[in-house]
């Protein structure tokens, strides 16, 4: 949304949120079997999300507390960045 809003345009938005989400996919399966990318592995919102063992051990606070402070950054921007539009009304 904050990416939308600032730049006026909805596609940019939308292609920024599906190219994370497609890169945060391949870099949490490809981390398992490339070496090399375990360190970026935690760069990405999949493995905060999907935890250790949350259905045994319960959820993970740090984990929690990382996906709602990365929520509420995307709230306080969009908002942000939404009321800085000029809407020409």
């Amino acid at each position: 949304m904050a990416l939308s809003a600032a730049t006026a345009r909805r596609l940019i938005g939308i292609a920024a949120v599906g190219c994370y989400l497609f890169l945060a996919y391949l870099l949490h399966g490809l981390a398992e079997v490339i070496s090399w990318l375990r360190p970026a592995r935690p760069h990405s919102l999949r493995r905060w999300y999907l935890g250790k063992d949350t259905i045994t051990g319960g959820l993970d606070p740090i984990a929690v507390a990382v996906l709602a402070l990365v929520s509420f950054a995307a709230i306080v921007a969009g908002a942000w960045a939404f009321d800085r539009r000029d809407l020409h009304a």
